[in-house]
């Protein structure tokens, strides 16, 4: 079965996360919470859509059964995957004092492929 992309299905993966990361530092929370906000689907080259039917499925750079599993996610064209998303996480909580702190620390993501670390990078040092 296709998995759509969508808000329930973001959610479902995040709580997922919150339930079954391998690693828990005083920043696991907080780095769910920047999870919460940034879609990995957008990573991956999909737009939001109801059905993986819809047009705008076509151009996803990703396989669609796998967005949002807690799994490497191979991208179509290239030799290359976007990490699973316990891997995000287990980088973020690690990261996540000095992204917080004021002025946040600068990251260079060098070879990030997606940009979603990136993104979620940002978004933390955003929140603060």
């Amino acid at each position: 079965d296709n998995q759509y992309i969508g808000e329930d299905n973001h959610h479902t993966l995040i709580k997922s996360l919150e339930h079954n990361a391998f690693s828990r530092t005083k920043f696991h929370h907080k780095a769910l919470q920047a999870m919460k906000k940034v879609d990995r689907a957008y990573y991956c080259g999909c737009k939001r859509g109801k059905n993986p039917q819809d047009p705008s499925w076509q151009n996803c750079r990703c396989d669609v059964n796998c967005i949002y599993d807690d799994r490497p996610c191979d991208f179509k064209i290239a030799k290359q995957t976007i990490s699973a998303p316990h891997m995000h996480l287990y980088a973020l909580e690690r990261l996540y004092e000095r992204l917080s702190q004021s002025p946040p620390a600068t990251v260079l993501d060098l070879g990030g492929g997606s940009g979603y670390v990136a993104a979620l990078c940002h978004q933390i040092a955003e929140d603060n």
